[in-house]
């Protein structure tokens, strides 16, 4: 995606809340004269506290149309997350609380699909159950807002209303570089490929769940997209399905060829599953030849900085470990990188993949002996 785009893209996103919040302030501004004697520090702070209940409100509530929608179209719940507390249904049919972020995201609601009927399954509800909860909930603070005329209520309900279309705005709009439902929907609407890449993904999410390491899923799952397909959102992730699969495989060297070809493709692949790649390619190299030049060119600072929003993630944590001990020959940062895994691998949803990057880590271990050994035998 070109970065020019991405920022103009971000540029209206960030347009959206400016004006929303400049809109709050003045009605703010206009409570403090009538209710608080024009203090606005003790307007601020009667008004900030619920500001913060109502985004947190309108995130739970976009998800809750997720769910609704998605029960209303053949979908079974799966999962369900506010900001880092995910409670799973696992395979044994208990919904059980787990800690699991994605960097960019607040909120998700995961659904088991229907099988797919001659190739094709319901997508469009499911899609717009979040941007339609967050504007039935707009609707009702703009009713309270009029029933309440003249009262802090008609603050609160202005404030339910703006964020509610505000939070609509930023999901249901398909603005490119953007990953929201309205691009989702927009990528899923081309073709039956994107829509059968959507119900692998969500039928893989199950599978993870019930305790299937990606190398266990079905073969014809794993079909990289041509550069054509590679340009819609959708069926690019299926790209990223194919490395992880060759990862989990130890087929290192096939797994970083991809990944370096995808890198220097133009694709649509979202920017967050592209740095899960250029992390993966990095321990590829790192437990392959470790040569200096390509180490540099993988590890850059803003691959590093992402590390940084995704610790919680343990494909992110084996790689800093690898880079740590086998690169910076750090024994002080690897350790912290090992306590930092065994402490996340605790409340993770997905025991397998703990299991899988604990098999890499050990390969990690296994290139750091060798390293040193050859180290001893030179001196």
């Amino acid at each position: 995606m070109n970065k020019k785009v991405s920022k103009i893209s971000i540029g209206i996103t960030a347009l959206i809340y400016i004006l929303a919040c400049g809109y709050i302030g003045y009605c703010m501004a206009q409570c403090a004269d009538v209710w608080f004697n024009g203090n606005y520090i003790l307007t601020f702070a009667a008004v900030l506290p619920f500001w913060a209940a109502v985004i947190i409100l309108h995130i739970i509530m976009h998800e809750l149309g997720h769910f609704v929608f998605g029960r209303l179209t053949g979908y079974s719940f799966k999962s369900f997350r506010i900001f880092n507390l995910m409670w799973q249904k696992d395979s044994d049919g208990k919904i059980r609380l787990y800690k699991f972020s994605i960097a960019g995201t607040a909120g998700q609601c995961l659904m088991v699909p229907p099988e797919l009927k001659d190739g094709d399954m319901p997508y469009v509800l499911y899609n717009l159950g979040g941007v339609a909860f967050n504007l039935l909930l707009a609707a009702v603070g703009m009713a309270v807002s009029a029933l309440f005329p003249a009262s802090i209520a008609e603050l609160y309900g202005k404030i339910i209303c703006v964020m509610g279309i505000t939070l609509a705005l930023e999901n249901g709009l398909p603005l490119p570089g953007i990953t929201n439902d309205g691009g989702n929907l927009l990528s899923l609407s081309k073709s039956k490929e994107a829509r059968r890449s959507l119900w692998i993904q969500m039928m893989g999410v199950l599978m993870l769940a019930e305790g299937k390491r990606v190398r266990e899923f079905p073969s014809e799952w794993f079909n990289m997209p041509d550069d054509l397909h590679l340009k819609n959102r959708m069926e690019a992730v299926m790209a990223v399905y194919v490395c992880n699969r060759l990862i989990d495989e130890h087929n290192f060297e096939d797994a970083q060829q991809y990944i370096d070809s995808l890198m220097n493709k133009k694709t649509a692949i979202v920017q967050i599953h592209m740095d899960l790649l250029k992390t993966d390619a990095l321990f590829c190299e790192l437990i392959g030849n470790c040569d200096p030049q390509k180490v540099e060119a993988y590890a850059t600072n803003e691959l590093i900085s992402f590390w940084k929003t995704m610790q919680t993630h343990p494909s992110v944590i084996r790689t800093q470990y690898a880079y740590q001990k086998i690169y910076k020959k750090d024994a002080r940062q690897a350790a912290k990188a090992i306590e930092l895994f065994e402490k996340c691998s605790k409340t993770y949803p997905y025991p397998c993949e703990v299991t899988a990057e604990r098999e890499l880590i050990a390969i990690a271990d296994e290139k750091s002996d060798v390293s040193l050994l050859r180290g001893a035998i030179v001196k």
